[in-house]
């Protein structure tokens, strides 16, 4: 548990990021102890971390079973052009 000292200040923190669409509002603020303050950003930016990779891994993911298909289904048409009674 932190104990404040004289000398600590406390910080204004959204509740709700702004990012994620919180409001510049007094509703959506808090006082919060500098370390404190800290802690939150870091996990804050992990999670956004974590989603944009997320993000990117759907995203390849999509492409390249759309290289796939495309693949398998020119090797089918080559395959059935060659197969083909003349």
């Amino acid at each position: 548990m932190l104990k404040f000292r004289e000398e600590d200040v406390l910080e204004v923190d959204h509740i709700n990021s702004t990012v994620d669409g919180g409001k510049d509002d007094w509703k959506n603020l808090q006082l919060l102890h500098p370390h404190c303050h800290d802690e939150k950003t870091h996990i804050h930016l992990i999670k956004i971390r974590n989603n944009v990779r997320s993000d990117i891994l759907n995203k390849l993911a999509h492409f390249w079973k759309q290289v796939y298909t495309l693949s398998r289904q020119a090797l089918l048409n080559i395959r059935w052009k060659i197969q083909k009674p003349t």
